[in-house]
């Protein structure tokens, strides 16, 4: 990981410091210093951090190193730079102790300045202000900050002040990517400067603490651990009447309490008040302020509260799950509130208490977290926008109670996909119409979760890491709109792209243009649909044409800067990978405009050593030994690819019922003229080489399915998942023919609930068979998978194409004593673990007896 990066840039002059009035403040004169900083006489922590960051500041842009004193030195001179709570302060009328603690003040008086603010970090706010407004000096990432050099500076009249938007902005993302993750002095600095609350040491303002912790907190009052074995009853009860007592280690999630037992309201009641008396004493230890926030959340991961006949039954009175919580986080509040008025008692409104109660309102010392779901909001849109009513109605029905309100927003998408596949979109656009929402709104409270590759820990599963577009920008700009809504968003992303590109400003500003508008002309919603489809809904022929143009314009304006340029193969990686898993459907659905596409050998070769020198930039020692073996298994896998595997989807051949016998033979000539979907490794140690074969067809009455392999390859089982476009699915697992005849098919029913997770469907039955063969060189079979088990019917139209959209997925699965790899037909599913059976479809097209 690179040291510390000074970026000088001198387009962003400011002709306020060209020409010197008799009332300005001198700071330098031909780089040496005309002034000083003056501190209170015993300054706390954070004023002699905010005093420090400004005196290193000033002489990356003079050269001069301005001396640092407190207002008690002898000799001081008449004028200066005063930090903090000084008495020159008071006497004018700024008082810290009367400011709110993130209010900050900049005021001229005479041939002084007055840099302060309420506490703890009102005066690193004022400084940070002044740096960037006032000189330009702008801190874009962990690792770049923009310095606009002038030797001679002088600084005329200034009366500012301001405090952020919300009391509280915690955006988590990850930066920087070595160790330690979020607490060494690069991000710290970065975070805090730009006024994010989620990082900090108490010399640097402290960060935005809560007790016990953050979120998912039900198991710090009464874990599994503890209570389990003794008292099961003080957990949730599920919809068989069972107690659910494990939280498999984890002690946020798996588990809910039983939020109307008697026994546990007194136990949380009595423990959170020992919570507060322990943050008090530590933070007088620690010589801080004590949180104030005490977290009282339901745990993560399961589908309900509790299902109990007492909680059930203010559920069903309020017409959500949230009025049982709300309930008892009401009865905690009361109890607490005599004893410790200052504390607010947070809660979260996720997945099923998402919904607010009928008639149940938080009391006043409670806030509700808004958890604005990944499965229901389209970050990429606004939550105005029409396709998120669902979202922003459930907002609203909470904005309605007229309580506090927070809000956790989701800046990433969750969606598994194979590693190393990455499919650009950006939403800095509806970032900017949110905050200014959530302002109007009331919210005290944004924590953004907006992890990106590794963000979530460096051991991260690779199939769910993600790399997303632009990702110093929506960190940098989101830090931003929280501070300041209203701000114009093409003057921020003016500064961003100048300071983060220098010279390649415009082509990378054109990219992230047509990533914007293009995600704004699609249907779809980024997140109801796979990886692949948004990829290629995103990444047509025209769109990566254009973006390979303005990428080599940027490298080669970029040239003589090597570090410079990493920023623009951080992007170039997320191109690089849409190509390599859409190749063979670029140059297949536009010929004319695919010849001005790379070479995928040229591809491969630089994909990985833009892997190299980005992460070489970011990570440390320690962060590199345990990053690189993840990216090389997303790496590994693009090279194993055949660019015949890269087409979009599924290919089944229109045929008639009487074309078919089944025999698991595959005699008829219509197999013989049917595409073929190939069997991919997901293990990316093992070689491209599995001679399965898959050919499909298809009738108004169903989808047939021929699978052939060598005697010696054949697999113990096949597993065929068909989703329809509501998203119900089946997948009938094939247990491959020991014999000829009839083979044994096991169905397995499955839909997605109100909050986007999987649930089995049980009271359906399937009538869909299969038959096999089994010489002594080939197994094969035919599987007649029956639409009426998805859906009424697939009915041609007149040019003979079915109305209906399916998604595919194959999958094989060796035998116990097999040491063939897990191979699957899509190669969405390479690198993922066998068995895994609600993810990475493919399209599957329905090809009419007219296209043959």
């Amino acid at each position: 990981m690179r040291n510390y990066l000074l970026l000088v840039v001198l387009v962003l002059g400011l002709s306020k410091t060209n020409t010197t009035r008799a009332s300005d403040l001198k700071i330098a004169t031909a780089g040496k210093s005309s002034s000083v900083i003056v501190t209170p006489a015993k300054p706390t922590p954070e004023e002699a951090t905010a005093a420090d960051w400004l005196a290193t500041a000033l002489q990356q842009v003079t050269g001069a190193r301005l001396p640092i004193h407190t207002e008690d030195a002898p000799h001081l001179p008449p004028h200066g730079m005063l930090v903090g709570d000084t008495a020159f302060a008071r006497k004018h009328s700024i008082n810290s102790a009367q400011l709110k603690p993130e209010e900050w003040r900049i005021k001229s008086i005479g041939h002084s300045l007055i840099l302060a603010g309420g506490r703890p970090r009102g005066t690193i706010y004022a400084v940070s202000e002044f740096l960037e407004q006032e000189l330009g000096v702008v801190y874009l990432d962990p690792f770049t900050e923009v310095i606009t050099p002038h030797s001679t500076l002088s600084i005329p009249a200034i009366d500012r002040h301001g405090q952020p938007a919300f009391p509280v902005r915690s955006l988590f993302s990850g930066f920087p990517y070595g160790h330690p993750a979020n607490g060494g002095p690069v991000s710290e600095k970065f975070a805090i400067v730009n006024k994010n609350t989620n990082n900090g040491r108490v010399s640097s303002g402290d960060y935005a603490r809560m007790i016990p912790t953050g979120v998912h907190t039900f198991g710090h009052f009464i874990s599994s651990k503890e209570f389990a074995a003794t008292h099961p009853e003080y957990f949730a009860m599920d919809a068989t009447g069972k107690r659910l007592t494990d939280d498999m280690g984890n002690q946020s999630a798996w588990t809910q309490l039983c939020v109307t037992n008697e026994d546990v309201r007194r136990i949380v009641i009595e423990r959170s008040k020992k919570f507060i008396l322990d943050e008090r004493a530590t933070a007088e230890k620690e010589q801080r302020e004590p949180s104030r926030v005490l977290v009282l959340s339901q745990n993560d991961n399961t589908s309900n509260l509790c299902l109990c006949p007492q909680c059930k039954a203010i559920a069903d009175r309020e017409g959500s799950e949230s009025g049982p919580q709300l309930e008892f986080i009401n009865h905690v509040a009361r109890a607490l509130n005599d004893e410790f008025p200052e504390i607010t008692v947070m809660t979260e409104a996720y997945n099923f208490t998402l919904q607010a109660p009928r008639t149940l309102t938080p009391e006043p010392n409670v806030m509700v977290r808004f958890i604005d779901n990944y499965g229901f909001s389209d970050l990429t849109k606004p939550l105005t926008d029409p396709r998120n009513e669902r979202s922003m109605n459930l907002f609203r029905g909470w904005q309605a109670k007229n309580c506090q309100l927070g809000v956790w927003d989701y800046w990433r998408v969750f969606q598994q996909h194979p590693a190393g596949s990455f499919a650009p979109s950006i939403n800095v656009r509806a970032i900017h119409s949110d905050m200014k929402l959530f302002r109007d709104s009331g919210v005290k409270l944004m924590t953004i979760e907006a992890e990106d590759v590794f963000g979530g820990g460096i051991v991260s599963e690779p199939t769910s890491a993600d790399m997303q577009s632009f990702f110093p920008l929506r960190t940098w700009g989101g830090m931003k709109l929280m501070d300041k809504p209203d701000q114009d968003l093409n003057q921020l992303l003016d500064t961003f792209f100048r300071g983060y590109y220098g010279p390649a400003a415009k082509p990378m500003r054109a990219l992230y243009e047509r990533i914007a508008d293009r995600q704004a002309e699609l249907p779809i919603r980024v997140v109801d649909v796979q990886r692949h489809v948004w990829m290629e809904a995103m990444c047509n022929t025209v769109f990566m044409v254009d973006a390979y143009r303005w990428l080599d314009e940027a490298m080669a304006a970029t040239a003589s800067d090597p570090f410079q340029q990493t920023h623009i193969q951080r992007e170039r990686i997320i191109i690089d990978s849409a190509f390599l898993w859409l190749e063979e459907h670029l140059r297949q659905s536009d010929p004319a405009q695919a010849v001005s596409l790379p070479a995928r050998a040229e591809v491969l070769r630089r994909h990985r050593q833009d892997w190299h020198d980005f992460i070489h930039t970011v990570f440390d020692p320690d962060g590199l030994k345990q990053a690189e073996p993840i990216i090389e298994i997303g790496v590994q896998l693009a090279e194993k690819l055949k660019r015949e595997d890269t087409t979009y989807e599924h290919v089944a051949l229109q045929i008639s019922e009487s074309d078919i016998q089944l025999d698991g033979l595959l005699t008829e000539t219509f197999w013989q003229q049917a595409s073929t979907s190939r069997m991919l490794p997901r293990d990316p140690r093992q070689p491209n080489d599995d001679p399965t074969s898959i050919r499909l067809a298809w009738t108004d009455k169903a989808l047939y399915v021929g699978i052939e392999q060598p005697i010696d390859k054949a697999s113990a089982t096949f597993s065929v998942t068909l989703m329809a476009a509501d998203r119900a699915g089946l997948q009938l697992t094939l247990i491959l023919p020991q014999n000829n005849g009839r083979q044994a098919v096991n169905p397995y029913f499955y839909k997605y609930d109100a909050n986007g997770g999987i649930v089995a469907v049980n009271d359906q039955k399937s009538q869909s068979k299969s038959w096999g063969a089994k010489s002594n060189t080939t197994s094969t079979t035919e599987l007649e998978f029956l639409w009426s088990d998805l859906v009424e019917s697939v009915t041609p139209d007149p040019q003979g194409h079915a109305k209906r959209d399916f998604l595919l997925n194959i999958e094989s699965y060796p035998a116990a004593d097999s040491k063939t790899a897990t191979h699957s037909s899509s190669p969405w599913l390479i690198g993922t673990q066998p068995g895994w059976h609600s993810g990475y479809y493919k399209p599957l097209h329905l090809k009419s007896i007219n296209e043959r």
